[in-house]
C-alpha cells in the first residue's frame, strides 16, 4: 500500500499507523489470550485423561508384570517336569519363593495334566497364596478329587486358549473366588508344553476388588462419575453414576455408554460430559465422565474479564501513543530520513545536526561515527581479511603438527603379547598442547607418558613437540623416570619467557615383572584396574615441567599382575562440558570405568569411556583436548571371580552320576545354611547347581570313566561363589547361545535352556580349561546381609 501517494502528512501516517499497530496488537493479544484459552482448557482435559492414564499405566504395569512372572514361573515348571517325578519339596519352595517376591498376585502356581508327570499321579499341582498380612503360604489341597482343577472352570478357559486360539498368556473372565478370599479375581496362566503336546500351565491371581475401588474415585469434578468394565466379557466390575444395582451385569444396561465411548461426549439431563477412557491389555476398561461446564467455568470468567480490559486498555494506549509519536518524533524523524538518504549515496562526511539531548541527538551522532568508522572500516577491510586467513593458516598447521607427532599405529608392538595397549586423542576446536607417547627403554621396560601443556595455540602445540621429544631421549638414554624429569624441568626452564609449563605422567613397566615405577609432575593421577575395580593409582603428583629450575621428583611403585589395567587421562576428560555447561566430572568417569571396564581391553575402554563424554556433552563444542591411553597385562587363561578372602569354604567330591543330585542339594544347603544365607539364595544356588552337575554328569565323560566332579563353595559378606572342576572333554559353556523364548518348544534348537536359566540366575560366570581339567565358577550376589558369620 503507497500511503505517499494519497497525499497524506507525517502527522495522518503517524495517526494511521497508530492505529494499524494497536489494532494489530490488540489482534495478537487477543488471539494469544483466546490461544491461552484454549491451551487452559486443552490442559484441564488432558489431565483428566492424564488421571485415567495413570491409572491404566499402573494397571497395566500389574499386567505385564503379573503376566511375566507367570512367563517366568512357567519356565521352572518346564525344570520340574523335565526333572521327572515328584519333585515336590523343590516345587513348593519355587512357588513360594516366587509369590513372595511381591508381585501384585494373591496366589498362583504350578499345574500339570493329569499323569502328564507321572503314571501313578492323577493330580499334581504346586499352589501358594497370600494372606491378608503379605505371608506367602503353599495350599497343598488343590490336589484332592473334592477339587479336581482340571475340570475347573478356569483351568478349562486358560486350556483352551492356549491348545485352541495360540495365545501365548490367556486371561480368565473376572470370577468370585469361592475357596479362599471369596472376592472377584481374574487368573492369567501361560502353558507348559512338551513339543506340541500340554503338559500344564502356571497361574496368577489377580484380586480385582480393591482396584474397582480405586477406579471409583477417579473424580476431577464432584459432578464426575466412574465405570470399571471388562470389555471382552462384556460385565460392570464398578460404577459410581445415578443408575444402581449394574455392578455384575452386562454393558448394554447402559445403553448410552457405545455411543459416548465413540464421540467422547455424553449428553446427561441436558449437561454435556466429556469422555476419558482407558483400556488394559487384557481388554477391561477405565471410564471417566466429567461435565463439561463443571471443568471449564474458572476459565470462562477469567477469559471474560481479560478481553474486557485488553478493550479498554488498546483503546487508551492508542490515543497516548498517537499524541507522542506526532509530537516528539515527526520532525527528527524527516531530518534522519534526509541525511540518511545522503549517507545511502556515498556521502560519508554527512552531518545531521541534531544537537538535543535525547536519542534523536545521540542516534545523530552515532549515524555520524558510523558513517566515519564505514569509512576507515573499507579501507582496512583488505588488511584485516588477509590476517584473518593468516592465523587461521597457522592454527591448522598447529593442529596437524600436534596430530602427527602421536603414534597412531595400533597395535603398537604386535610382537609383543605380555600387554595390550591403545591410545587416542580427539582435538578441540581450538588447538592445544595434549600428548601421550609409548616407547621401550630396553628390550624388557615399556614407558608410557601422557601430558598436557599449558595455553592454547601455536606457542601450546611447539612447547609440546619440545617437551615430547626431551623426555623420549632422555629415557631412551637410560635414565630412571626420576632422572628424566629432573633433567627435562631444568632444561625447559631455560629461556622459557613465556612461561609456560607442562603437568605430565611417566611410568616404567617392567614386562616380565610387573612392577611399574612412576612419576608424577602435576598431572591427574592415573586410575587402575586390580581385581575387577577401578581405583586412583597410589601416586603423589609433584611441581610441574618447567615451573622451577632444579625441582626435584619422586618415584612411586605400583605391582600390576594379569589382568590390572592403567587409564591415563588428561582434563580434557573430566573438564568436557554439556549443553548446560555441566562437567562430565571425575565421578561420571569412575562410574563409567567400573560400569563399561570391568574386563574391557584397551581399546574398547576407551571408545566405552568417549562414547559416555560424546553422550553426556549431546553436540556441545569441547575447550581443550580429550586425550586417553590405556595400558593393560594380558590376563591368564582362568580369572578368579572372588574378591576377598571367603568368611567359609567348604569343598566335596561326588559321584559324576545324576543320581548324586540329591547329595549336591544337601552339601549346598547345610553350608550355605551355616554362612547364613537367605532361603531364596540358598534355592538360585541349588537350581544353577542342579543345572551344571547334570550336564556334567550326562556329558562330559562319555563312553569313558566317569570321574568324581568337585564342588568348592565360598560364601563371603556379599556373594556365594561355587566352583566345578571335572576331568571330561573339553567345554565352554559361554560360547552355548541363549534360546529363543519367543518359539514354541518344538521350534527352539534343542539345549540351552538350563544354561540360559543359570546364566539368568547368577551374577558372573567363568570358565577355563586347566591342567586338562574344566574349571566352571559361578557367582552370585547375595540379596540379604547374613548374621550368622
Amino acid at each position: 500500500m503507497n500511503v505517499s501517494a494519497w497525499g497524506l502528512s507525517i502527522k495522518a501516517r503517524i495517526a494511521l499507523a497508530t492505529f494499524f499497530v494497536m489494532t494489530a496488537l490488540g489482534a495478537m493479544v487477543a488471539a494469544l489470550s483466546l490461544g491461552a484459552y484454549h491451551d487452559y482448557k486443552k490442559l484441564q482435559t488432558e489431565g483428566c485423561q492424564a488421571a485415567v492414564d495413570a491409572e491404566t499405566r499402573s494397571l497395566e504395569g500389574q499386567i505385564a508384570a503379573l503376566e511375566e512372572n507367570v512367563k517366568s514361573l512357567a519356565l521352572m515348571g518346564q525344570l520340574l517336569y523335565e526333572g521327572g517325578g515328584d519333585r515336590r519339596d523343590l516345587g513348593r519352595r519355587i512357588v513360594v519363593w516366587n509369590f513372595s517376591a511381591g508381585n501384585a498376585a494373591v496366589g498362583g502356581g504350578v499345574w500339570f495334566e493329569p499323569r502328564a508327570v507321572s503314571h501313578d499321579r492323577e493330580r499334581l499341582c504346586y499352589y501358594a497364596f497370600r494372606d491378608k498380612f503379605g505371608q506367602v503360604w503353599f495350599d497343598g489341597s488343590f490336589e484332592s478329587e473334592a477339587y479336581d482343577y482340571p475340570t475347573q472352570k478356569w483351568y478349562t478357559i486358560i486350556r483352551d486358549g492356549l491348545l485352541n486360539k495360540g495365545l501365548p498368556t490367556v486371561w480368565t473372565a473376572p470370577y468370585h473366588d469361592e475357596t479362599g478370599t471369596l472376592a472377584l479375581m481374574t487368573t492369567v496362566g501361560h502353558g507348559i508344553f512338551k513339543g506340541d503336546e500340554f503338559v500344564g500351565m502356571a497361574t496368577a491371581d489377580w484380586e480385582l476388588d480393591s482396584i474397582a475401588h480405586r477406579i471409583a474415585t477417579v473424580r476431577p469434578t464432584p459432578g464426575s462419575f466412574t465405570l470399571f468394565a471388562d470389555g471382552v466379557n462384556d460385565v460392570i466390575l464398578a460404577y459410581t453414576g445415578k443408575e444402581n444395582n449394574v455392578r455384575g451385569r452386562p454393558l448394554e444396561v447402559l445403553p448410552w455408554l457405545h455411543d459416548a465411548l465413540q464421540d467422547k461426549t455424553l449428553i446427561i439431563g441436558g449437561r454435556r460430559h466429556l469422555v476419558f477412557q482407558g483400556r488394559l491389555a487384557n481388554g477391561m476398561l477405565i471410564v471417566s465422565f466429567v461435565p463439561e461446564a463443571e471443568l471449564f467455568a474458572d476459565i470462562h470468567r477469567t477469559f471474560s474479564l481479560t478481553m474486557f480490559v485488553l478493550a479498554f486498555t488498546g483503546v487508551f494506549l492508542a490515543g497516548v501513543i498517537w499524541f507522542l509519536l506526532n509530537r516528539l518524533i515527526n520532525r527528527p524523524i524527516e531530518r534522519l530520513t534526509r541525511k540518511a538518504e545522503e549517507i545511502g549515496a556515498g556521502n560519508l562526511d554527512v552531518h545531521i545536526g541534531i544537537d538535543s539531548r535525547d536519542e534523536f541527538g545521540r542516534l545523530s551522532g552515532t549515524v555520524e561515527r558510523m558513517a566515519r568508522d564505514l569509512k576507515d572500516y573499507i579501507g582496512n577491510l583488505k588488511t584485516v581479511t588477509a590476517e584473518k586467513e593468516r592465523i587461521a593458516a597457522e592454527l591448522g598447521v598447529a593442529a596437524r603438527i600436534q596430530i602427527s607427532m602421536l603414534p597412531r599405529i595400533f597395535p603398537p608392538f604386535p610382537d609383543r603379547p605380555e600387554f595390550d595397549l591403545y591410545a587416542s586423542m580427539s582435538p578441540a576446536k581450538e588447538v592445544g598442547g595434549d600428548f601421550y607417547d609409548f616407547f621401550f627403554v630396553d628390550s624388557h621396560t615399556l614407558a608410557v607418558v601422557m601430558a598436557d601443556v599449558s595455553g592454547k595455540g601455536i606457542p601450546a602445540a611447539l612447547f609440546m613437540v619440545i617437551a615430547r621429544t626431551l623426555i623420549k631421549n632422555n629415557a631412551q638414554q637410560g635414565g630412571s623416570p626420576k632422572e628424566v624429569f629432573e633433567t627435562v624441568n631444568d632444561l625447559l626452564c631455560e629461556n622459557n619467557e613465556e612461561g609456560m609449563f607442562v603437568t605430565a605422567f611417566m611410568g616404567y613397566l617392567d614386562i616380565a615383572g610387573g612392577s611399574f615405577v612412576s612419576v608424577n609432575a602435576g598431572h591427574t593421577p592415573p586410575f587402575v584396574r586390580q581385581k575387577g575395580e577401578f581405583s586412583r593409582l597410589p601416586v603423589r603428583p609433584a611441581f610441574v615441567l618447567a615451573g622451577r629450575k632444579g625441582t626435584k621428583y619422586r618415584e612411586e611403585k605400583t605391582e600390576l599382575n594379569a589382568g590390572d589395567l592403567l587409564f591415563l587421562y588428561t582434563d580434557g576428560v573430566t573438564e568436557a562440558t554439556d549443553r548446560e555447561n555441566e562437567l562430565f566430572s571425575e565421578a561420571r568417569l569412575l562410574e563409567t570405568l567400573n560400569t563399561r571396564g570391568k574386563n574391557a581391553d584397551s581399546q574398547s575402554l576407551l571408545e566405552s569411556v568417549k562414547g559416555a563424554i560424546d553422550r553426556f556433552a549431546e553436540g556441545a563444542e569441547q575447550a581443550d583436548d580429550i586425550t586417553m591411553l590405556a595400558l593393560r597385562m594380558t590376563p591368564p587363561e582362568a580369572a578368579s571371580a572372588e574378591d576377598g578372602q571367603p568368611q567359609l569354604r567348604a569343598s566335596r567330591a561326588f559321584e559324576a552320576n545324576v543320581r548324586s543330585v540329591g547329595e549336591v542339594y544337601a552339601f549346598i544347603s547345610e553350608t550355605l545354611k551355616e554362612g547364613g544365607v537367605s532361603e531364596g539364595d540358598i534355592l538360585k544356588t541349588e537350581m544353577a547347581a542342579e543345572e551344571i552337575f547334570v550336564n556334567v554328569a550326562s556329558y562330559a565323560y562319555g563312553d569313558a570313566e566317569h570321574k568324581p566332579v568337585t564342588l568348592e563353595l565360598a560364601v563371603q559378606s556379599d556373594r556365594v561363589t561355587m566352583t566345578f572342576t571335572d576331568w571330561g572333554v573339553p567345554f565352554d559353556p559361554m560360547t552355548v547361545p541363549p534360546p529363543d523364548l519367543t518359539l514354541k518348544a518344538d521350534r527352539r534348537a534343542p539345549g540351552g535352556l538350563g544354561l540360559f536359566m543359570v546364566k539368568s540366575t547368577m551374577d558372573a560366570m567363568t570358565c577355563s580349561r586347566i591342567d586338562g581339567k574344566n574349571v566352571l565358577t559361578l557367582t552370585l550376589a547375595l540379596t540379604q546381609t547374613s548374621g550368622a558369620l
